[in-house]
């Protein structure tokens, strides 16, 4: 009798472990993460290239966007997105099944934060761009002032 318990017990958790281990996969990929919200700049850069029509987010101050920002940017501080101030002109002008690019000064917390923001929004493509403006000025790409 204690056999045929050892033998269900093993039977079980052979079956139960699996399932266990995919429900936690699934819920880790539907879990925002640093890793799958961001884009290398290189990667970003070829995009502009081969298209300025691109969505891209500002997520800086306001006062931060017209001293420098990359053309065609729109300016949507991070900040107002959080609180959703004055944000809802700028996110009736993007497409949301579209790919949303947001820069900050370094690619750091604010333009992390904002594509969460964005993708809990339904924004399903919005990336950070890692080095931000300061990476694009460094590699000598225009800037617009305002």
């Amino acid at each position: 009798m204690k056999s045929n318990r050892l033998i269900y017990l093993i039977l079980m958790l052979s079956v139960s472990l699996p399932l266990i281990n995919h429900c936690k996969e699934y819920q880790e990929r539907s879990e925002p993460n640093k890793d799958s919200l961001s884009i290398n700049f290189e990667s970003f850069n070829e995009r502009y290239k081969d298209n300025q029509g691109l969505q891209i987010i500002d997520s800086r101050t306001l006062e931060e966007y017209k001293n420098g920002h990359i053309p065609g940017a729109l300016i949507l501080p991070v900040q107002d997105l959080e609180s959703s101030k004055n944000t809802s002109k700028v996110l009736s002008t993007l497409k949301k099944d579209e790919e949303v690019y947001i820069y900050c000064s370094a690619g750091g917390p604010r333009s992390q934060r904002a594509a969460v923001i964005l993708r809990v929004m339904g924004f399903k493509k919005a990336y950070f761009v890692t080095g931000g403006i300061a990476k694009w000025i460094a590699q000598g790409n225009p800037i617009e002032k305002d």
